[in-house]
């Protein structure tokens, strides 16, 4: 078996140590919209985001946030491969009691600014 090249070894291991950073930028930019719904948006203006991100914001599974949208709780944009949720109704729904389960209810808020805590921390 020949060793890969230099460069296809390099971009293996950039791509390795790389991951979890795009993964962590991309929680904090959930975090900073949410942060940034408290009205201060233009009309008209809306943050989407997917729906494992958002399953990932309130910690639920993806199959949860998908019964949600199935059950007309919740509503999704967007072709069924793109489909995506507006952070705003989300967070209406999440303040309205989840409609699962009442211990499942989380602030969005709360969990935003846990989320941007934690990666002050790690830097």
């Amino acid at each position: 078996m020949p060793f890969p090249s230099f460069d296809t070894a390099l971009r293996a291991l950039m791509n390795e140590l790389l991951e979890p950073i795009v993964a962590e930028v991309r929680e904090l930019k959930i975090a900073v919209s949410l942060l940034g719904e408290s009205g201060s948006r233009a009309s008209g203006s809306a943050e989407y985001i997917s729906i494992p991100n958002a399953a990932q914001l309130v910690e639920v599974d993806p199959r949860t946030v998908r019964t949600w949208i199935s059950d007309g709780q919740l509503r999704a944009y967007g072709s069924k491969g793109t489909r995506r949720v507006r952070v705003d109704e989300l967070h209406n729904l999440m303040a309205a009691g989840s409609p699962s389960n009442e211990s499942d209810v989380i602030d969005l808020t709360k969990r935003a600014r846990q989320m941007l805590a934690g990666s002050k921390r790690k830097l």
